[in-house]
């Protein structure tokens, strides 16, 4: 059973970042039984689900009081275990797993990746995140990126560096080159993840998405334009500013200008 939309973000980053469970989750009810017992019941639905990452964030902030919400975040994020039936952009990175998180040593910033928009065969791009040793010693980690699905086109895949070992609490930025490789048929979305593998400990993931075709302007802020034009074109009733007339006037500082002749003084007391 699922309750919320799957990706993709309007500029094309991955949301969900990471899903839990929403079903059935026990819980206290408010009053008693009969008995004088306490009462529980069980919950459904998203917000059910953001109570459990709240508390699972506060869980890891209380095993690693050290680390900030940044890092926090990427552990929750990076650990999360994959849903073997569930796209990238419907899971993020997958299912919660705070005992994962709170083993983990290594940490992603951004914790996903909207690699762009390719239009053409020659599309390319290039783009970082950064990688946090957050543990009490030296990692040596290693990188690759697994396509889950290729999309509407062949790409290829840069990492730079793609070994290397990492001192504790260090940090290092790690350049993600992407291209096409193929004609672009349909503008289905490309997505996978790079994987981040320490010689020792447990890999983190950091999911990417790439879209193709055309950039289309959002539909709502188009019709707000649409309309203020439209407003534009009217003019106002007899003795009274039109719409554009009264903009220019405020643009211009007409209002502004009377506003300052009486400034506001501020009470010290206060």
């Amino acid at each position: 059973m699922r309750f919320s939309s799957t990706g993709l973000a309007f500029d094309g980053r991955v949301k969900p970042e990471v899903v839990a469970p929403g079903v059935a989750l026990e819980t206290a009810e408010p009053g008693a039984n009969a008995d004088g017992s306490a009462r529980y019941g069980t919950v459904n639905g998203t917000s059910a689900a953001a109570a459990l990452v709240a508390g699972s964030a506060a869980l890891l902030a209380q095993a690693r009081p050290y680390l900030d919400a940044d890092a926090l975040k990427s552990l929750l994020v990076g650990a999360a275990r994959p849903l073997p039936d569930d796209r990238v952009t419907a899971q993020g990175v997958g299912l919660l797993d705070l005992g994962g998180a709170t083993a983990t040593e290594v940490g992603a910033s951004p914790a996903s990746l909207a690699l762009g928009r390719a239009g053409s065969r020659s599309w390319r791009t290039e783009q970082e995140f950064v990688l946090r040793n957050v543990s009490f010693r030296r990692l040596i980690l290693s990188l690759d990126v697994r396509v889950a699905e290729e999309g509407a086109a062949a790409l290829r895949f840069d990492l730079r560096p793609q070994h290397f070992s990492l001192g504790p609490g260090r940090s290092i930025r790690v350049h993600v080159r992407a291209r096409v490789t193929s004609k672009l048929v349909g503008t289905a979305p490309a997505e996978g993840v790079v994987i981040v593998t320490p010689a020792a400990g447990r890999e983190i993931r950091v999911p990417w998405t790439i879209t193709f075709g055309e950039r289309r302007p959002p539909g709502l802020a188009f019709t707000r334009r649409g309309a203020f034009r439209r407003a534009c074109g009217r003019a106002g009733p007899a003795g009274r500013r039109g719409p554009c007339e009264r903009s220019e006037r405020r643009r211009r500082g007409g209002i502004g200008q009377a506003r300052q002749r009486h400034p506001v003084k501020a009470d010290a007391r206060q």
